[in-house]
């Protein structure tokens, strides 16, 4: 497991068009952002102190819901091109028990989507944030890395799952790119969740990608947001929270957070399960 961890991490960080490309969601986002995403949130506060960071909060708390997916997706190009290649075929004849090099692969992708997320939230605090001091809350730091490390896990599972699948290498990057860009919509990085048709919400909801949106803007938003909307009706409240995608209800019940990092794990569990399951089939 050591040796297949140490190995893809060596082939990730030498390769610099995917540590682009995985850092190239951040300024996709901050242009959209920029042009049309931001303005329309930041009016919505403009005579409130708190406008522009709610806003910057909103936004980096979606590019962290889609950063543990696409660098998952991308660093598991590296198995599929070792299945191309037939090398993927001499890890399994050694004396190493598969599960090992099923580990070694998750927890490599765990680790550089880690990093990757750190290295995001510097860019953005350093290109974006007005007031980086105050950008955070000391409450926050450690619910933010419980949900990194949660989503982070489910993406490497994920995409692990998904990976099997493919044995050519263009091929699993094209369905990548498609991924990616249904996942960045579900998750209310391109468009706010109040722009979709009511018919699409619980489906919406029912997916463990956009608990990921959630879990982060929630985090990130939620101590903000009930300053701002101290005064005002809790109706309101709940109306700007379902839109931003700040929280989840079940008929009148919010969703609580812990409740969204579970049902993250557990999805986590089922694909991690479901990859092994479906290797050894592959390997009989």
């Amino acid at each position: 497991m050591k040796s297949i961890f140490l190995r893809n991490n060596l082939i990730y960080i030498r390769n610099k068009s995917m540590v682009f490309y995985s850092l190239f969601s951040v300024f996709i986002s901050l242009i959209i952002y920029s042009l049309f995403i931001g303005r329309n949130i930041e009016s919505n506060f403009s005579e409130n102190p708190y406008g522009n960071i709610i806003a910057q909060q909103w936004l980096l708390g979606g590019i962290l819901s889609i950063t543990p997916i696409t660098v998952s997706l991308s660093c598991f190009s590296i198995m599929v091109r070792d299945k191309y290649y037939g090398a993927l075929d001499d890890f399994f004849i050694a004396p190493v028990k598969k599960y090992e090099i099923s580990g070694g692969f998750i927890l490599s992708s765990v680790v550089i989507s880690l990093l990757m997320c750190i290295i995001q939230i510097l860019l953005f605090i350093i290109i974006i944030a007005e007031n980086p001091l105050d950008f955070f809350e000391s409450t926050q730091f450690f619910k933010l890395l419980t949900a990194l490390f949660i989503s982070t896990l489910f993406g490497s599972s994920m995409s692990y799952f998904l990976s099997i699948f493919f044995k050519n290498p263009s091929t699993y990057g094209s369905a990548n790119s498609l991924i990616s860009t249904i996942i960045g919509f579900t998750n209310g990085v391109f468009l706010d969740l109040g722009s979709f048709p009511d018919s699409m919400l619980p489906i919406i909801k029912l997916l463990p990608t956009s608990h990921i949106s959630v879990i982060f803007r929630n985090i990130l938003l939620k101590p903000r947001i009930s300053t701002v909307f101290d005064n005002t009706d809790s109706l309101l409240l709940r109306s700007f929270s379902e839109n931003m995608g700040i929280s989840f209800y079940i008929g009148n019940r919010e969703i609580s957070l812990m409740e969204s990092l579970i049902y993250v794990f557990i999805w986590s569990s089922v694909f991690f399960m479901l990859s092994v399951i479906k290797g050894n089939k592959n390997d009989k």
